[in-house]
């Protein structure tokens, strides 16, 4: 009898004694760069945001790091330098970050461009991009937005490199309200539904992969419809959802934004592969950078506008 109730106190005494130990949130810790940069040829101001992986008990802010992008071209190499800024997020709290910036600084087209970050406190990681090429929208029937009952057709060619794309179309009017004017945007949807309680819901174009080249120029391209109702429903929200008489609609804005494919794979990974066909609940990474963590892409935005007949 004794020896069976000194059994059962040695599981006891193990418990206790693993409840005194302290707790540590963190495994094994191999601190990285983690670098996001993404370079637009439709500005001359770039952003390089660098952090690092950290534990639980430290901040992942970087600092101090040398930031430099030399172009393959051999054009001279141009170095970002640490700076904040502020971001208003969609409740209307203010965000601020540390980032690099360079100014006077826009890609050209089909150029690599090769990124190197150092920090004495994070160590350093590289990683190269190519600009987009050259690329062009159209709309193919501008009647469509004054006249006529079709539907609005947008037309792309799309430059080298390119990934993936969005095609959107915007209204733009004025708002005169309490002896203010202010300008407004909405973008029209491709199409819409009812969801279970009756709501209309709608659906807007997302980034989608570039199709095969198939004209005889060697460039790839795609072609967008956006309905004659939703593009007169979308008039009509913005009428209904303002006093009696004080909009005005001035313009359309349509847009094309291109990106290269390791941006559109670090999103899509980001935001969840569509597996629903398993109950998987590990996720996959994706990284371009070299010791380190985060991506590196390219990135080019076309925007156009045609006013509307008052």
């Amino acid at each position: 009898m004794h020896r069976i109730q000194m059994r059962a106190l040695i599981p006891a005494c193990l418990l206790l004694q693993a409840c005194n130990q302290p707790f540590h949130p963190d495994g094994a810790y191999d601190g990285r760069l983690a670098v996001y940069a993404i370079l637009s040829s439709s500005t001359d101001t770039q952003f390089v945001r660098i952090s690092r992986t950290y534990e639980t008990t430290h901040s992942g802010d970087i600092t101090d790091a040398l930031v430099d992008i030399t172009a393959g071209n051999g054009n001279p190499s141009v170095h970002f330098r640490d700076t904040t800024v502020s971001r208003t997020d969609p409740s209307g709290g203010t965000n601020t970050y540390n980032v690099y910036v360079a100014y006077n600084f826009r890609p050209q087209a089909n150029v690599s461009y090769q990124l190197s970050a150092t920090s004495p406190t994070g160590g350093s990681a590289r990683g190269t991009t190519t600009a987009l090429g050259p690329a062009s929208v159209s709309i193919r029937n501008p009647s469509a937005l004054t006249t006529s009952n079709d539907s609005v057709v947008l037309s792309a060619d799309f430059g080298t490199s390119t990934g993936a794309y969005v095609l959107q179309l915007f209204v733009e009017y004025e708002l005169s309200s309490g002896g203010i004017t202010s300008m407004g945007k909405a973008e029209v949807p491709v199409e819409s539904s009812r969801d279970a309680s009756g709501n209309l819901t709608f659906k807007y174009p997302d980034f989608a992969r570039v199709p095969p080249v198939s004209s005889e120029n060697g460039f790839a391209a795609a072609i967008a419809w956006f309905p004659q109702l939703m593009y007169l429903q979308t008039r009509t929200r913005i009428i209904n959802g303002n006093p009696p008489g004080s909009v005005r609609f001035t313009s359309v804005l349509y847009t094309m934004t291109q990106i290269d494919d390791a941006l559109y794979d670090y999103y899509y990974i980001l935001n969840g592969p569509k597996d629903l066909s398993t109950i998987r609940l590990d996720a996959p990474d994706f990284t371009n950078i070299t010791n380190g963590l985060g991506v590196i892409a390219s990135t080019q935005m076309i925007v156009h506008e045609v006013a509307l007949p008052q």
